[in-house]
């Protein structure tokens, strides 16, 4: 009986310790795409005007390790809500560090910091911008997120929510303080 007891002790051991090692594998690479809302607040001289944006994002994460990773993320927007005949869209452009619980066999938890760039374009009169201007400035965003994982090779993006300030000209201090809400698909690959 005591053999027995050992015996079923240490397969239980065993058990826990590959659970908890898959639980902890990291993938070298991260590849996310999926719908975007932005809501963004732009002051120009006399009033403070919200529009709400849609499209897609993309982003490429490198794991360093099990905890941090640097991340590189691209996104085009379009304006709704316009009069008829105008156009506008953003596209942003940053990279930074994101840090990752990878320790969770189901879900993974994470926060992000990312600095790079944004820029407004569109084919009428629009946040005081001339026909057909452009403009690129300074962008940054600093939020979380929670991946559900479905597979070793595949996740869900619950939820992505991020503070967006973009730096436009706008009459006043050039700081446009944004939401960005993102959910999507990840596709994982390798291991660290």
């Amino acid at each position: 009986m005591r053999k027995l007891r050992c015996f079923a002790a240490g397969t239980l051991a065993l058990a826990l310790a590959g659970t908890a090692a898959r639980a902890q594998e990291t993938p070298l690479f991260e590849v996310y795409s999926g719908y975007t809302y932005k809501g963004a607040n732009f002051r120009l001289a006399d009033c403070t005007c919200g529009f709400d944006l849609h499209g897609g994002s993309g982003s490429v994460a490198f794991n360093l390790n099990r905890w941090v990773g640097v991340v590189g993320d691209f996104g085009g927007y379009k304006v709704t809500g316009l009069p008829p005949g105008v156009d506008a869209r953003v596209f942003t452009y940053m990279a930074g560090l994101r840090v990752a619980d990878h320790t969770h066999e189901r879900m993974r938890p994470f926060v992000q910091a990312l600095f790079g760039g944004a820029r407004r374009s569109g084919n009428a009169v629009f946040q005081g911008l001339p026909a057909a201007a452009t403009e690129n400035r300074f962008a940054l965003t600093v939020g979380g997120g929670l991946d559900i994982i479905a597979s070793p090779r595949v996740a869900i993006r619950l939820v992505q929510l991020e503070y967006l300030l973009t730096t436009f000209a706008d009459g006043r201090d050039a700081r446009q303080h944004n939401t960005r809400i993102l959910t999507g698909v990840v596709f994982r690959f390798g291991r660290r």
